[in-house]
Formats: C-alpha cells, structure tokens, sequence
C-alpha cells in the first residue's frame, strides 16, 4: 500500500500557526477587557463606600465641610475614572469584536485545507483500494488460468 502525502501539509502548517496566533490575540485583547472590568466594578464599591462613608459623616453630629468636601470629591474623582474605563473598555470591546472575527476568518481557512486534505486522503484511498483489487482480480485469473491450462495439460 502506497504512502499518502499531502503537499499542502505546509499551507496546512500555516493556517493552524495563524489561527493558534488568532487565539492568543483574542485572548490577550479579552485579559485587557476583563482587567478594565475589574478596574471599574473596584471603582463602582470604591465609589460605593465613599458615598456611605460621606452619608455617615453627614449623619453624625455637626457637619465637617472640608472632610465632607475631601470625600465629594473623590467620590467625583473615582467617577471621573471608572467613565473613563467605560470608554476605554468600550474601545477594547470592539477590538475584542474584530480579533474575534479574526479568529472566525483563521479557523475558516484551516478548516477548507483541512477539508482539502480529507478529500485527497479519501481519493488515495479508494485508489488505493481500486488498485488493490485490480491486483488482486489479476491475481485470480492467474491462478485461474494455470489449473484451466494444468486441467488441459
């Protein structure tokens, strides 16, 4: 039986690099987001324990304006950031987004070589198998033909 050998095996090669390559830019782009996302939901109880920490200052007995002015403005700070992250995860989405189309176009074009390959692989062997059977009909009427000329002789 013959060896099968696909010339593409090097495209193939290729094409899974490309994808592999897909897969680690998705997944760096997607730690960006989620390290942007942890940014903001620390910000959102960071703003959360100012505002509580501002409620009790102003609940408790007579009012300290600039301590009450320190924490309004870190409470507007930290708001100021976490608006800022929400833009900057709003730009790392859409590059999530497209490195995901990316990954979608490599997989796609792994996967028509890949397919190419199958083909092939499935031709060689019904050749195989056709070449196979040719010898082996052949064979049979060799042997055919020596006991019909034994049988005569």
């Amino acid at each position: 039986m013959g060896v099968f050998r696909f010339k593409l095996d090097p495209l193939l090669e290729l094409r899974e690099r490309e994808e592999r390559d897909a897969q680690l830019a998705l997944a760096a782009v997607q730690a960006e987001a989620d390290e942007i996302e942890a940014e903001i939901t620390g910000a959102q109880r960071a703003i959360n324990q100012l505002k509580e920490d501002l409620r009790s200052v102003i609940g408790v007995g007579p009012v300290q304006v600039r301590q009450v002015g320190r924490q309004a403005a870190a409470t507007l700070t930290k708001r100021a950031r976490t608006q800022e992250n929400a833009l900057r995860l709003a730009e790392v989405y859409r590059r999530v987004e497209a490195a995901r189309g990316l990954l979608v176009e490599a997989a796609q074009r792994r996967r028509a070589v890949e397919l190419l390959k199958e083909r092939r692989l499935e031709a060689f062997r019904r050749a195989e198998m056709k070449r196979e059977n040719e010898e082996l009909d052949d064979l049979a009427a060799r042997a055919f033909r020596r006991r019909r000329d034994e049988d005569q002789g």
